[in-house]
């Protein structure tokens, strides 16, 4: 059986041998643990790079197809992509076939996205081993928005090369309205701030929205255009310019009082937010670092 190593910003496929001919051929064993811990095993070992564990779970077959140097290879590569693991879900059982196999999903939380990790048990062996982004409940918007109350407006951020789409939450009111720009924590981010079924950019921006204060959120550069970022970018290239730039989009619009601009950050857009507003002078700070709020003038 030949590997199948895929990997995304969307998904990442470790191993992916077929479900229905997992057993096949296997001579019966009694079965010495359930599956759902040898998953939750799996997932720790994971977490903690003991990989060499997860190998000597493996099947003959999954150990050729994946050998360590490969597992090693590729999870390093989530790891770094999505951060360090935050948070393990409990092992929930999906599926047995007449085989024998289980597949067993543990939900796995990382700083910066959220993965189903499906592993394939088949009499007590590791018979394959797949990732994808998770599969957690949809997102619903909470009782506090409002939406008949403001109008979504797709706008774009910036200059080419590295323009950036964002929405523009606008209460439906007769005069100018006041206005924040929702800044990014590090790491790659769509302008939701998505992780798992949570969405906190867009949950505040339609709260504000609902009670007539405008809101601008956008997808940040690393997500956008993570081509550019082959050398470590500087917080400029990550987060101020383009913050800026959102600000200027505002003050330009004639439903926004371009004296009422408030930027609110969230952890390094936070510690940012001074160092932004002094670039664009009249703004207000809403930092996640108390001592930092302010006017700058």
């Amino acid at each position: 059986m030949s590997a199948t190593i895929r990997m995304s910003r969307r998904a990442l496929l470790l191993l992916a041998p077929s479900l229905a001919a997992l057993g096949a051929g296997m001579a019966a064993a009694p079965a010495q643990d359930t599956p759902e811990r040898i998953a939750t095993d799996v997932a720790n070992d994971l977490t903690n790079r003991r990989l060499a564990d997860i190998v000597a779970r493996f099947t003959p077959d999954m150990a050729m197809g994946l050998p360590l140097p490969t597992l090693d290879k590729v999870w390093s590569g989530v790891l770094r992509q999505g951060g360090p693991v935050r948070e393990l879900g409990p092992a929930r059982l999906v599926e047995v076939t007449s085989t024998g196999a289980a597949m067993v999903i543990v939900p796995i939380r990382l700083e910066h996205m959220a993965l189903d990790l499906k592993v394939s048990v088949v009499r007590d062996k590791v018979a394959g081993l797949f990732m994808s982004p998770s599969e957690s409940p949809a997102w619903s918007a909470p009782a506090y928005v409002d939406p008949a109350t403001f109008a979504d407006i797709e706008v774009t951020i910036g200059a080419a090369p590295t323009t950036l789409s964002g929405t523009l939450c606008l209460p439906h009111a007769a005069g100018k309205v006041p206005a924040v720009v929702l800044i990014h924590g590090s790491g790659p981010h769509d302008r939701d701030e998505t992780i798992g079924p949570n969405r906190p950019f867009r949950d505040i921006a339609e709260g504000l929205a609902s009670r007539g204060v405008a809101a601008l959120r956008y997808d940040k550069r690393t997500q956008v255009h993570p081509d550019q970022f082959a050398r470590s970018p500087t917080v400029r290239e990550e987060t101020i310019d383009d913050a800026i730039a959102a600000v200027v989009l505002l003050a330009a619009r004639q439903e926004i009082d371009a004296g009422r601009i408030v930027i609110v950050g969230h952890s390094l857009g936070g510690s940012l937010a001074p160092r932004i507003a002094v670039d664009r002078p009249g703004i207000a700070v809403w930092s996640s670092w108390p001592e930092r709020r302010g006017r700058c003038r």
